[in-house]
């Protein structure tokens, strides 16, 4: 799927940029023919399985797929990834190969010039026929390794066509979200490719750096990013006037946080369009032009959904997504995937991402979801991000605020009906994350909490 994409197209139309460097469509075939056979020097064939691991450059583009034209497998693995996670992986799908980066980067850089290096591993080779391998987010336990079919990718291209598009061609993608996660692949990459786009790569992932990659664009832009840079890029004063959409995945944004970005000056007057999607299943639904602010739109065309009573979403899948073993597979039985999301859709098929089906708790006899407070946390102001925990009867927020100063604990939790009150709210410097830029719920990343 991913050869036959970056052979269509226009050849002299510009496909890939980071910082000074462009690539037209027919210099990036040629690069990718140029690593294809290098590696195929290294021993890497269609039997070969490879932990692909660099930092974001444009390298990262080329040597994926060079692996992917010759017929490997590549096990695409944020850099940043604990090394014992890598370990796992690599047991798991039988690595034969590494191709990696020496040297990490700091949270704001974005990409850089980078020349990967490959090593050979112990490895039998690939054992599972998908071609591109990802591991989920691992938001509240350890990532696990997703696996989706060509048919199922190139499904998705035509859903998001469907829905209003990405990108027309000619156009700019600037990525700001991981370009290792499912966001940066397919809704960056692979459309790109797929609509004779450019995928802009973000030199600095500051806001005024993530900002000035769009102005550099000629033509309209759209903006990749996860909801925590949005709503920092709302801060700025001004938006560049290329700026045609701005679109957010991994993670939902409450109407009042739509309505604040749509009445910023940085992104003038844009609301955020929401993607609703998991590593493990691809696209589930979007609101590309920001139509129905805080929620998640509509379910992709070729989405089969089913809600139960309590709100849990289960997705028709014919076999679990997961490779190998493990907890993970009780998330699929009988033709049935559970996204672990509970959703309310109204009578015009508009969807609501209420939370984490395992975050509901009763509150004063209510049920409630502890998304929705995290959400009202948000709403002040002076918060960028919040995350709450429940133990026993015990309510505690993290928060990350963007305005020490102007921050006011009593007003914060003020905006909260009384029974949803946190009983303790503790500020940190930075929110724990995963790799692809989501607050992190694991309960031994934040002190003080009981471990479960």
């Amino acid at each position: 799927m991913f050869p036959r994409l970056l052979r269509s197209g226009s050849a002299e139309r510009p496909v890939l940029r980071a910082g000074a460097v462009v690539l037209t469509r027919a210099e990036l075939r040629a690069a990718v023919t140029r690593a294809a056979g290098a590696l195929r020097e290294t021993g890497v064939g269609d039997c070969s399985c490879l932990l692909f691991r660099p930092v974001p450059s444009v390298e990262f583009v080329v040597r994926l797929l060079a692996v992917l034209d010759l017929g490997a497998q590549a096990v695409v693995l944020d850099h940043r990834l604990p090394g014992e996670v890598v370990t796992a992986v690599g047991s798991v799908v039988g690595a034969t190969h590494e191709i990696r980066s020496d040297r990490p980067l700091p949270p704001s850089r974005g990409c850089v010039v980078d020349r990967p290096v490959t090593v050979r591993r112990g490895g039998a080779g690939r054992r599972s026929a998908a071609s591109l391998l990802q591991v989920s987010s691992g938001t509240t336990s350890t990532p696990k390794l997703c696996a989706r079919s060509d048919a199922d990718i190139d499904g998705e291209i035509e859903d998001y066509r469907a829905l209003g598009g990405l990108a027309a061609p000619g156009e700019s993608i600037v990525l700001a979200a991981s370009l290792a996660s499912a966001w940066g692949v397919y809704g960056g990459l692979v459309t790109a490719l797929a609509n004779d786009a450019q995928l802009v790569l973000c030199e600095s992932l500051t806001p005024r750096g993530v900002l000035g990659a769009v102005e550099a664009c000629a033509g309209p832009v759209r903006l990749l990013s996860v909801p925590s840079q949005v709503l920092m890029l709302s801060s700025l004063a001004a938006a560049p006037a290329n700026l045609h959409a701005v679109y957010t995945s991994g993670g939902g944004l409450s109407r009042e946080e739509a309505d604040r970005i749509a009445a910023s000056a940085s992104l003038g007057g844009r609301t955020a369009g929401q993607v609703y999607g998991m590593t493990e299943v691809g696209l589930i639904a979007a609101d590309l032009d920001g139509a129905t602010p805080g929620s998640v739109g509509r379910f992709g065309p070729r989405v089969r959904p089913s809600v139960r009573p309590d709100g849990a979403l289960w997705l028709a899948r014919e076999a679990s997504p997961y490779v190998g073993h493990g907890s993970a597979d009780d998330r699929w039985s009988d033709g049935w995937f559970d996204t672990r999301d509970a959703v309310r859709v109204d009578d015009g098929g508009t969807v609501t991402v209420l939370g984490r089906t395992d975050g509901q708790i009763s509150l004063g006899g209510k049920k409630v979801y502890l998304a929705e407070i995290e959400a009202h946390l948000r709403a002040d102001p002076s918060i960028q991000d919040a995350v709450v925990f429940i133990t026993g009867m015990r309510l505690d927020a993290f928060v990350q605020v963007r305005d020490e100063a102007g921050y006011d604990e009593r007003r914060a939790i003020g905006r909260l009906p009384e029974y949803m009150r946190p009983h303790g709210v503790h500020v940190l410097p930075d929110l724990p994350r995963t790799p692809s830029g989501k607050v992190s719920r694991q309960v031994a990343r934040y002190p003080g909490l009981p471990q479960r």
